[in-house]
Order: C-alpha cells, then sequence, then structure tokens
C-alpha cells in the first residue's frame, strides 16, 4: 500500500510496497509514484488512477457549483 500526493509524490508506503518496489520511496524528494512501478500504458497518460481520481473529483466540484 502506498499513498501519492497530487504531485505523484510518495507520501506514504508499507514495508511489502517497499521491498516489492526496492527502493524506499516515502518523502523521497527525488523519487515518483512510477518511479517504483511504471506502466507505459498507465503512467503519464490518462489511464493513470490519480490523474483520474482527480479529475473526476474536480469534474464534481465544477458540476455542484453550477
Amino acid at each position: 500500500m502506498r499513498i501519492a500526493d497530487l504531485d505523484f509524490n510518495v507520501v506514504v508506503e508499507n514495508q511489502q510496497m517497499k521491498e516489492l518496489g526496492g527502493v524506499d520511496a516515502e518523502s523521497s524528494e527525488t523519487l515518483n509514484c512510477f518511479d517504483q512501478f511504471c506502466n507505459p500504458e498507465v503512467c503519464g497518460t490518462g489511464n493513470c488512477t490519480l490523474k483520474q481520481v482527480v479529475d473526476d473529483q474536480l469534474q464534481a466540484d465544477i458540476a455542484n457549483e453550477v
């Protein structure tokens, strides 16, 4: 499990994620979520889960304002 901020920085990650990724990205100023595990079909595209969540929230906020 890991939690990333809106800039794709890893804020918190558990030990299993550190072991799977082979690097401690938690609170690193140089590593992003896509530095541990990058899927070219997802990272940097509209398929990115974080991007989808943020975009959906923005759309919901805009819809609620109208």
